[in-house]
C-alpha cells in the first residue's frame, strides 16, 4: 500500500495568546487515550456512547459542519454547563489539559486526494486570544503534527476497541496494545480508519474540531 501523508499549514498563523477568559470551556473536549496518561485519576472522564457529534467537512470550498454518529467518545464529564475542570474562572489543569484544548482555536481538517492523505491546520473558531497580526509559529506547527499522530493511533486503537465500554477496561486495554500501536505505519493505519468511515457513510475521517 503506497499513500503519503501531507501536511498544509496557512503561510502564516495569527498572533494567539489565550486570554483565560473560559469561553471554550463551555466545550467538553474530545480526549485521546495520550491525553488520558497525564491524569493519574480517571473520575472526571466519561465514556460516551452512539452519540452525535459535528464534524467539519469541506463542501465547494467552504467548510461546513454536519452532525454524524460517533461509537465511543472519551470526554470530561460536565459540570454546571462548563467543563468540569474549569474553576474560579480558569482551567484547574492547564499544564496538562487535553491536546484539542492546548490547539484551540486551531484545528485540523484532513482530506483524502489519490490515494494520500492531507491534513490542513485552520482557525476554526472565534476567540478573543487571537490578535490581528499575522506570525510564523513552528511550536504551533510541531504541536499540530504531534496532536495528528496521536489522534491517528487513539482513533485506530478505539476503531479495532471491542472490550467493554468503561474505561477502565478501555485504559487497560491500551497499555497492552500501545507498543504495537506506535510502532504501525501511520498512513496504513489512517488508511483503515478511511475505509471503515467511508463504509458507515461518514464524509470525515477524523473528530477534530474545537
Amino acid at each position: 500500500m503506497a499513500g503519503k501523508i501531507k501536511f498544509e499549514f496557512p503561510k502564516e498563523f495569527f498572533d494567539f495568546k489565550c486570554s483565560m477568559c473560559g469561553e471554550c470551556c463551555s466545550e467538553t473536549p474530545i480526549v485521546t487515550m495520550y491525553d488520558l496518561e497525564k491524569f493519574d485519576n480517571l473520575s472526571d472522564f466519561e465514556v460516551l456512547l452512539d452519540i452525535k457529534v459535528n464534524y467539519p467537512v469541506l463542501l465547494n470550498d467552504e467548510l461546513i459542519f454536519i452532525e454524524e454518529k460517533a461509537d465511543i467518545i472519551i470526554s470530561p464529564i460536565k459540570k454546571d454547563d462548563k467543563c468540569v475542570f474549569f474553576a474560579d474562572g480558569k482551567c484547574s489543569v492547564y499544564p496538562k489539559k487535553p491536546a484539542e484544548c492546548l490547539l484551540c482555536p486551531f484545528s485540523i481538517f484532513i482530506r483524502r486526494e489519490k490515494g494520500n492523505f492531507t491534513a490542513t491546520a485552520f482557525l476554526s473558531s472565534v476567540c478573543s486570544g487571537v490578535g490581528e497580526n499575522f506570525s510564523k509559529n513552528e511550536e504551533l506547527k510541531k504541536l499540530l503534527e504531534k496532536h495528528f499522530a496521536e489522534l491517528v493511533r487513539h482513533e485506530y486503537f478505539i476503531l479495532n476497541y471491542s472490550g467493554k465500554k468503561n474505561l477502565d477496561s478501555i485504559m487497560e486495554e491500551w497499555k497492552l496494545k500501545k507498543n504495537m500501536i506506535e510502532k504501525k505505519d501511520l498512513y496504513k493505519m489512517l488508511y483503515e480508519i478511511y475505509i471503515k468511515r467511508k463504509k458507515e457513510k461518514s464524509k470525515l475521517i477524523i473528530k477534530n474540531c474545537f
